[in-house]
């Protein structure tokens, strides 16, 4: 009987060894789950943080460089809407058009307002763990960083424009201003006129606003020409409605067949009169602006467009982009 007895305390005993180490499994198993999804759901938290502060501090620094706001100004937004989103702790750096570090948003010297684009935005946070603090682990600790900047929208020197807007264009919908304005003898293009919806590209365009009596202007402009701003730009008869080859960066421009477009931006020439008649029909243009573009064609699509301005564009003999300056069309965007 005493033998037996001690088997059963000996089978009791391993038992017990059993059941530990099956509830430190469990522990274990039960912490790599629910700790493991608070950890991901915190790391998604902590990146939306970093867009946030990086996106608010972009769009202040985009009014530092219109004069509205001071540099300090950038970092403090930046980092302020980062902890508003959640991060324990977060920095700001002054980024360059590559995307490299400049220095701490603190450093407001013209040394790196004056080159930078954007702003880094680092973000951290540390929440308790639950079942995974059994094991020794109390914590979990994540970082996220983003890059936003504030970018030219820029049209690529020597690319077609498909189409000619007159400058004085009659409204579809939106503001009545006119494109431009004269300043001195000077056109320059005209901020009040954002959001002034215009028809570009049709069987037949109404030219008079621009002092044209070419019947039949489809607005469409000679693909192979090359053209300056100011200057005189041939135009072409026809009602197709592609291909677009410009390149545009800073926004979605439109490329290929234009048929369909909803949307899409596109950098057009801002003429100021229209001459001629038939297949020689010629404007002169002033400027450029940036459009959203929509096909109107109702029916016979990719032969009517119209098109949303949006803000003046800038040519450029390079691949575009950049620190933009004074009215240039601009975009706010993260980028890292």
């Amino acid at each position: 009987m005493r033998e037996k007895s001690s088997r059963s305390r000996d089978d009791r005993g391993a038992a017990l060894v059993f059941v530990a180490i099956g509830v430190i499994a469990f522990v274990g198993v039960a912490g790599l789950i629910v700790d493991g999804s608070r950890g991901y759901s915190h790391r998604r938290q902590m990146q939306n943080a970093a867009d946030a502060g990086a996106l608010a501090g972009a769009s202040t620094f985009n009014r530092f460089l219109r004069g509205e706001v001071t540099a300090a100004d950038v970092g403090n937004e930046a980092i302020g809407t980062a902890l508003q989103n959640g991060a324990t702790s977060a920095t700001c750096a002054w980024v360059a058009e590559n995307g490299a570090e400049l220095a701490s948003c603190s450093n407001t010297s013209n040394t790196y307002t004056s080159v930078a684009t954007g702003v880094r935005v680092h973000a951290s946070g540390t929440i308790a763990t639950s079942f995974a603090s059994v094991l020794g682990k109390s914590s979990l600790t994540a970082n996220a960083d983003a890059t936003a900047q504030v970018l030219a929208v820029r049209a690529v020197d020597g690319e077609a424009s498909p189409w000619v807007a007159c400058a004085f264009a009659t409204t579809v919908s939106g503001p009545s201003a006119p494109l431009v304005n004269w300043v001195g003898g000077e056109a320059e293009v005209n901020m009040a006129a954002r959001g002034k919806r215009i028809e570009v590209h049709a069987p037949s365009i109404d030219t008079m606003p621009c002092g044209g009596t070419a019947p039949g202007f489809k607005g469409w402009v000679d693909p192979d020409g090359t053209y300056t701003i100011p200057g005189v730009w041939q135009t072409q008869t026809g009602t197709r409605s592609g291909p677009a080859r410009q390149v545009l960066a800073g926004v979605p421009g439109c490329t290929g067949d234009l048929k369909g477009a909803n949307g899409c931006y596109l950098a057009l020439p801002i003429c100021t009169s229209i001459e001629g008649n038939g297949a020689s029909v010629t404007t002169y243009c002033v400027g450029m602006g940036l459009f959203q573009v929509y096909d109107t064609g109702s029916g016979h699509s990719g032969n009517a467009h119209e098109a949303v301005f949006v803000g003046p564009a800038t040519l450029t003999g390079g691949t575009g982009g950049g620190r933009p300056s004074g009215d240039d069309a601009r975009v706010i965007r993260l980028t890292d």
